[in-house]
């Protein structure tokens, strides 16, 4: 089973994913009122019976909300308010140091 409770691209590519496996079975979905789930795409997901329907359009057959991303965009994207949740990360103090670049790995 895929894990996708980050935002709807993530779990349409996940269901072509399990959709392209013999033995595919499950996508797991956030279903907890998270906007990026809920209205990041212009047709919301549709889950019918347990089933999500996929999209016969190029690539993932998605169309993005552009005014969602929009309202969303950061100023700065390393500067996250406390207590946004990121790939379980609980404030900007929570991010890994930034390693200079050194030339030639020295």
């Amino acid at each position: 089973a895929t894990h996708s409770w980050s935002d709807a691209v993530a779990i349409v590519a996940n269901a072509h994913v399990v959709s392209a496996m013999p033995n595919g079975l499950t996508v797991e979905i956030d279903r907890m009122n998270n906007p990026f789930v809920d209205d990041l795409l212009r047709r919301p997901l549709e889950v019918v019976d347990g089933k999500i329907a996929l999209g016969d359009q190029p690539g993932l057959g998605i169309e993005l909300n552009r005014e969602l991303i929009e309202r969303s965009r950061l100023a700065d994207p390393l500067l996250i308010p406390d207590g946004v949740y990121s790939d379980m990360m609980f404030g900007s103090e929570n991010l890994p140091r930034a390693v200079p670049y050194l030339e030639g790995g020295r």
